[in-house]
């Protein structure tokens, strides 16, 4: 278990992926993204980050994977007939 979080924190070190500065500040903090696998920091100033979220928070990259994911999962409890209309608005809103 320490070895997972000892880990988890070396790939955090790095700094903001926007400014690439490793310093974070009481009005301007380092927010590290959520996502599994991914080591996104970011100063909430650089990534526009409103409100310094109290819970999870998700980079745009990870956030829409989630979101694509939710869309999946929703389609395939759906019958089958609307499952081409779903793919339909997939495909149109990825391009």
């Amino acid at each position: 278990m320490l070895d997972t979080v000892i880990n988890s924190m070396r790939e955090m070190v790095g700094g903001c992926c926007v400014c690439s500065d490793e310093r974070g500040w009481a009005e301007n903090p380092l927010v590290y993204c959520d996502g599994h696998g991914c080591s996104v920091a970011v100063h909430q100033a650089c990534y526009g980050i409103v409100q310094v979220p109290t819970g999870p928070w998700f980079c745009r990259k990870c956030e829409s994977q989630e979101r694509a994911a939710r869309v999946v999962s929703e389609a395939s409890t759906k019958p089958t007939q609307d499952m081409s209309f779903i793919i339909s608005l997939i495909i149109t809103s990825w391009c």
